[in-house]
């Protein structure tokens, strides 16, 4: 039986400087799983992270 991937590629949108928290953050895009919009998520900002359209 065919299966999905079990995983959703993103594009890094902005990288956010929040006051008071000690890394920055990455706002993510994604493509909704099932329905015709995307989704935007935080994370923190791993090393290497850069703008813009850094794929994941």
């Amino acid at each position: 039986a065919w299966s999905r991937p079990r995983y959703l590629k993103g594009v890094v949108t902005e990288i956010v400087h929040d006051p008071g928290r000690g890394a920055p953050l990455a706002r993510v895009a994604f493509r909704h799983p099932f329905r015709y919009k995307k989704q935007k998520e935080l994370f923190v900002a791993a090393e290497g992270m850069y703008l813009p359209g850094r794929p994941l």
